[in-house]
């Protein structure tokens, strides 16, 4: 089967699935190629389409089989591969918005922070690059798992088992928010539902982009989704308030008052 047409609600639903999945790919590889300050946020968008072609392949991995899920595992590793890299993008994006919403008095040190999470995002890009100049390396595997997605059984993939398999990823949506609901302080109920969010919503937007016609997710799931994601760019700011730190004594110590204020208040009102 050919990957490379766009997918048409006249083909079967697993043929739209499959190219949805390449074209994914094909958008990941062209982030990694961009240069200069620009590839920081094309880590970021590459990773966010290497998800989206993950939650694709388990949309129909009932049908696909083991070699769906060989692939899933082969991306998986391309993504934290990525890992220090948009982690260290994400300390910068996250002391950015709590500069923006500081005291005035704060800002000065927040400003200072600012510029040693950018140095050390630059050693963090510079390393990565000497061991795989351009991120070829990573563009390549992603044009290997391309050209594997062909050999996948898409048209086993019917629209009632991605309907049913949608109904699946909901239910579990909901199970993770009421386990929340008992566990409001655990660390661990909170990254499962921000995860089980995050899967329904790829998969009601995909199930939306091959023409299936699933709901929409609701505005505060959309929201919670949002807001969890940024706080989960707040816990990094903290992890690197550990020792060895990049930051003084005085800024660490505002990072995790302002850092730990915005995850309380993401977790009150997105639960």
């Amino acid at each position: 089967m050919s990957m490379a047409a766009a997918p048409e609600t006249a083909q079967p639903a697993g043929i739209r699935l499959g190219a949805f999945v390449a074209e994914q790919l094909e958008r990941a590889q062209a982030c990694l190629a961009r240069r200069g300050l620009s590839r920081h946020s094309g880590v970021h968008e590459a990773r966010k389409h290497m998800r989206l072609a993950r939650a694709g392949l388990a949309f129909g991995a009932d049908a696909l089989g083991p070699a769906a899920r060989t692939l899933d595992t082969r991306l998986h590793c391309v993504i934290r591969g990525l890992s220090a890299l948009r982690d260290s993008h994400a300390l910068v994006e996250a002391i950015e918005r709590l500069e923006a919403t500081a005291e005035p008095a704060q800002r000065r040190l927040l400003a200072a922070a600012k510029s040693k999470a950018r140095d050390r995002r630059q050693r963090v890009l510079e390393s990565a690059l000497a061991k795989d100049p351009g991120l070829g390396k990573r563009r390549r595997r992603l044009l290997d798992l391309k050209v594997r997605l062909a050999d996948l059984e898409w048209n086993a993939v019917t629209e009632a088992r991605l309907v049913r398999g949608l109904d699946k990823v909901r239910r579990r949506a909901r199970r993770a928010r009421r386990h929340l609901q008992d566990n409001r302080v655990d660390d661990e109920a909170w990254h499962v539902y921000r995860r089980r969010i995050r899967r329904l919503m790829q998969q009601t937007s995909i199930s939306d982009r091959i023409g299936l016609g699933a709901p929409r997710v609701r505005k505060r799931i959309e929201r919670s989704a949002h807001a969890l994601g940024l706080a989960q760019d707040d816990r990094i700011v903290l992890r690197r308030c550990r020792s060895p730190s990049p930051f003084t004594a005085q800024q660490r110590s505002l990072l995790r008052t302002l850092s730990r204020r915005r995850i309380a208040s993401a977790r009150n009102h997105h639960a």
